[in-house]
């Protein structure tokens, strides 16, 4: 056997088998018939194409863990905002709630010492009703 192999391209290559029949008792050289060259090109063309698939698959492998990587860190990201915003709002709640009590407080004792009675007044905070009366009692009911 022999395999000649030739550059066709810079991608491509052309293999030629050659082959021939050797007897044992006499050591005379018959040209083949062919069948020989046929199965090792068949073999050699099925681990050719064995290791194009092992290569493809990689790929692909590649190609599918990096999508995930990205969409998990897209996913990450967009937590982390979620998380950013979420304690946003409960700082401008908390802020609005300090307010709306500053309010009460300071402006049920405005109203009781103009009048010289004691007023009751009521908001909405945070999902609950609250009333202060000016005599210091707070009533709180839920919505």
């Amino acid at each position: 056997m022999r395999y000649v192999v030739h550059a066709t391209s810079a991608t491509t290559t052309h293999l030629e088998i050659l082959a021939v029949f050797v007897e044992d008792g006499t050591n005379r050289v018959h040209p083949s018939n062919s069948t020989v060259e046929t199965s090792e090109f068949a073999e050699i063309q099925k681990q050719l194409l064995s290791i194009q698939n092992d290569r493809q698959m990689a790929l692909e492998i590649r190609e599918k863990k990096k999508l995930e990587e990205e969409a998990a860190a897209a996913l990450v990201q967009q937590h982390a905002q979620e998380t950013a915003l979420r304690q946003a709002a409960e700082l401008s709640l908390e802020g609005l709630e300090r307010r709306a009590d500053d309010r009460l407080v300071f402006g049920s004792r405005r109203h009781s010492l103009g009048h010289g009675k004691a007023r009751s007044r009521s908001s909405v905070v945070s999902g609950m009703s609250v009333r202060r009366i000016v005599t210091g009692i707070t009533a709180v009911e839920e919505l």
